[in-house]
């Protein structure tokens, strides 16, 4: 997995590439929750390059866009990849995730 963070403001976005394995989804739960510690987050994670995520990985999600909007923020995903997207549909994490296309 390959994971780059970009800054702007109150906005941070993540784009993350490759397979997330149990393995790495613990550095991607850091990097979100560090992200999130701030008022009002704003965070932008793109998935189009996601090609497979694990469990631990949309128990990340799910925790940090809690923390984000208990906050005053959000969390939105742009371009999820179709393979990201049908584990999202079958957890039902898309009917309260954010999803935009990009």
């Amino acid at each position: 997995m390959e994971l780059k963070k970009e800054i702007s403001g109150n906005k941070t976005k993540f784009t993350v590439a490759g397979e997330m394995s149990v393995e790495e989804a613990q550095a991607f739960t850091d990097a979100l929750m560090n992200s999130i510690a701030k008022k009002k987050p704003e965070l932008e994670i793109d998935l189009s390059d996601c090609e497979y995520m694990c469990s631990n990985g949309l128990g990340a999600l799910a925790a940090a866009l809690m923390v984000a909007r208990s906050r005053g923020g959000d969390l939105v995903l742009t371009a999820v990849s179709n393979n990201v997207k049908k584990l999202l549909d079958i957890t039902t994490l898309s009917t309260i995730i954010n999803i935009k296309k990009k």
